[in-house]
């Protein structure tokens, strides 16, 4: 990866997609990552231990895929981070992904769709089962735009997404609804596949190795391999990102979002070892992973990580652009040490 400085207190990460031809990169412009009408934008926003992801999409249209935190959220700047995004005269999401009902996914949405039109919701479960903060009292008022996925609401390889547009990208569901006797809730998730001409980014809620595995024997190995891994369940080592998932996955880079003294010791230390053998050297940044020590979480910053792994504990808000040849990862460059 190629480091550029600049674009305010972000340093940004630029390479040439899998499919750009070899030799022939072409320069990452900070202004045309900023504000280009034809660059896909995936922010993974801060909301501490938990999940929230803004996509813009090239040629328009605004998808919110989960926003909540069980700790460690600020709601107001989450809200004014969003909302910044969105058009302010009329501020729009096109579609919400809900991708399963734990509240660290949802529990912020109450504030942030205060005055929001949505124009559609893809979701899991019944709207009861989103009843942190009676979320589950707005969905039951938009039950005319709510569409809940099932097991076998999948997409394609091919042919046009049948769930969600966005501009000229394409979002592919992959998965929904998965039942399994392990985390049940958490393999609910629904996996969403961005794909915008030769970069793909894989946006994972909290799968598990069910989830995982369904995905595995439904798609062609080489088909699933992204540029970019949104990192399952926060990282957790028990439930998600196998082995052989991160192999199919091969990601170049890769997200986690959580908080960053969790309980759980998220990311944990084994993720991301799982992960390195495939992304990118990277210039040196933040990076904290955990372990647990019988019941006590412990952490270990580690200021020099040289991986493209990133974390929303160590680097803030996360912003992946790309205009469908190249990609970059923006984030801020102070190192964390202490929570927000």
């Amino acid at each position: 990866m190629k480091r550029l400085d600049g674009w305010g207190v972000l340093a940004v990460a630029a390479v040439a997609c899998g499919g750009c031809a070899a030799g022939d990169p072409r320069t990452a412009s900070l202004a045309m990552m900023a504000s280009a009408a034809d660059e896909l934008r995936v922010h993974f926003i801060d909301v501490g231990q938990g999940d929230c992801t803004l996509i813009e999409c090239p040629g328009g249209g605004v998808i919110l895929v989960d926003c909540g935190s069980l700790g460690g959220g600020d709601r107001d700047r989450v809200k004014a981070y969003i909302r910044e995004r969105l058009d302010a005269n009329a501020p729009r999401i096109d579609t919400l992904i809900l991708t399963h009902p734990d509240a660290d996914h949802y529990n912020l949405l109450d504030d942030v769709l205060d005055g929001v039109t949505v124009g559609k919701v893809l979701m899991t479960g019944t709207s009861d089962e989103y009843s942190s903060g009676d979320f589950s009292a707005w969905l039951d008022e938009h039950e005319s735009i709510v569409k809940r996925l099932r097991p076998t609401d999948f997409d394609t390889t091919d042919g046009e997404p049948k769930y969600c547009g966005c501009g000229d990208a394409q979002v592919r569901i992959l998965a929904a609804d998965v039942a399994a006797a392990a985390s049940p809730t958490n393999a609910r998730s629904i996996v969403a596949l961005v794909q915008y001409e030769d970069f793909d980014v894989l946006l994972t809620g909290d799968a598990t190795f069910d989830t995982e595995n369904v995905i595995l024997g439904r798609y062609d190995q080489a088909w699933l391999e992204c540029e970019v891994l949104k990192i399952g369940h926060h990282g957790s080592e028990t439930t998600s990102t196998s082995e052989a998932w991160a192999a199919a996955i091969s990601p170049e880079a890769a997200i986690v979002s959580a908080g960053y003294s969790n309980r759980f010791a998220h990311p944990r230390k084994k993720v991301i070892q799982r992960l390195t053998p495939f992304t990118a050297a990277e210039n040196a940044h933040p990076m904290r992973w955990g372990w647990s020590e019988g019941t006590t979480a412990k952490f270990e910053n580690l200021p020099d990580f040289t991986e493209a792994i990133y974390s929303t504990a160590t680097n803030g808000d996360i912003v992946v652009s790309s205009d469908g040849t190249e990609y970059a990862i923006a984030f801020d460059q102070r190192a964390r040490t202490q929570p927000r």
